[in-house]
């Protein structure tokens, strides 16, 4: 389903009782509180795949835009089947730490770790999110499962798409976010967004997101090569 630019400020206006102050960017309200709501949970709707360029050491290889979680990766090197090239994840410090060591990789394996990163010597460009590499000989083209976060309104002709069980969800964060900003000397945003992530709303959005899995605990932190 999705739900338009239009719905979006209407519901704005009904929960303030009016227009929003002009001091204020409706687009920032809608777009803070799409933010607020895809980082509630671990969502499985907002999982994605995609396939990374040709990794090459010592270089980063982006991510793709709305890159927010790493959930899975192929070639891994602990996987007994695969053949011929490989990856490991690891973190940046174990990363930095082979870079340092005069020990050498197993060929053809390739070591990465997801980091930000911004263009060198400009302020212009906010972090983004990319996977710095190590290896060597031929590295392996790389498939990741990932989440996305908010896909960004930027004008009153987008719509928002969102399965329809998350929309009532959605409504309830961007109504707590105008009035938040609206109206903080009556009730604070993080009281109002407490009330609605202890609330049956959120509740039974995460148990239908989840009814496809048995758990949503799906974080790739890690310490050693996986």
């Amino acid at each position: 389903m999705a739900i338009t630019y239009d719905t979006a400020t209407s519901h704005i206006r009904h929960t303030l009782g009016g227009e929003l102050s002009p001091d204020m960017d409706l687009l920032s309200v809608i777009n803070d509180a799409g933010d607020y709501m895809t980082a509630m949970a671990p969502w499985r709707w907002l999982e994605d795949a995609a396939t990374l360029d040709a990794l090459t050491s010592g270089s980063t290889t982006a991510l793709p835009t709305g890159f927010l979680e790493l959930i899975g990766y192929t070639p891994r090197g602990s996987d007994s089947r695969v053949t011929g090239s490989k990856a490991h994840m690891v973190s940046p410090h174990e990363l930095e730490d082979m870079r340092n060591s005069s020990g050498t990789l197993p060929l053809n394996t390739a070591y990465f770790a997801v980091i930000y990163t911004t263009t060198s010597g400009t302020s212009t460009v906010a972090p983004y999110p990319a996977i710095d590499v190590y290896g060597n000989g031929t590295l392996p083209t790389v498939k990741i499962r990932y989440r996305k976060n908010w896909t960004q309104i930027t004008g009153d002709g987008d719509t928002f798409m969102l399965p329809v069980w998350v929309e009532a969800l959605y409504l309830q964060c961007l109504r707590a976010f105008a009035r938040g900003y609206e109206e903080e000397d009556v009730g604070t945003m993080s009281a109002r967004l407490g009330e609605i992530q202890q609330g049956p709303q959120y509740i039974t959005a995460v148990q239908r997101d989840s009814l496809s899995e048995s758990t949503t605990l799906r974080v790739m932190h890690t310490h050693t090569p996986a």
